[in-house]
């Protein structure tokens, strides 16, 4: 027996449409409810990482997903590795912190072994300012 067939009990064919004078044509039968328009993909990666931005707890994304949420947030089809390793350091503080421990860690290593030159920072005058005797401590 088709399942889908309606069945003959007299219980199920006071349930048919036909039974209650409603029409079969699906064009009068179906009413149009319009649904609210779905938010953009930008805005859904931008809400789902949010809480991942300003914490020291490393973020539960793996580092592929992490570079497909930058290319759909910046809206761009074309990055380097330096613009999206830079925007994920942007965009996640955890990653930040470790980046700029690693960068200051390596500046030091630098500067202690006798090799300043090109290595600064961003803070004017910073080394400097460790070596002037009068700093307002």
């Amino acid at each position: 027996m088709d399942p889908l067939a309606y069945s003959t009990s007299p219980i199920m064919a006071a349930e048919r449409p036909e039974a209650s004078g409603a029409t079969t044509d699906p064009a009068t039968r179906l009413e149009f409810i319009p649904t609210t328009e779905p938010r953009p993909l930008r805005d859904e990666v931008a809400a789902l990482i949010e809480p991942w931005r300003n914490t020291d707890t490393k973020p539960p994304f793996t580092t592929g997903e992490l570079i497909v949420m930058i290319f759909v947030i910046t809206g761009r089809e074309e990055m380097s590795d330096k613009e999206i390793h830079s925007s994920i350091l942007r965009r996640f503080a955890y990653y930040c912190d470790l980046a700029l421990d690693f960068l200051t860690y390596i500046v030091d290593r630098t500067r202690h072994n006798g090799q300043d030159q090109g290595f600064d920072s961003p803070i004017d005058d910073f080394y400097d300012a460790l070596r002037d005797s009068e700093l307002p401590l």
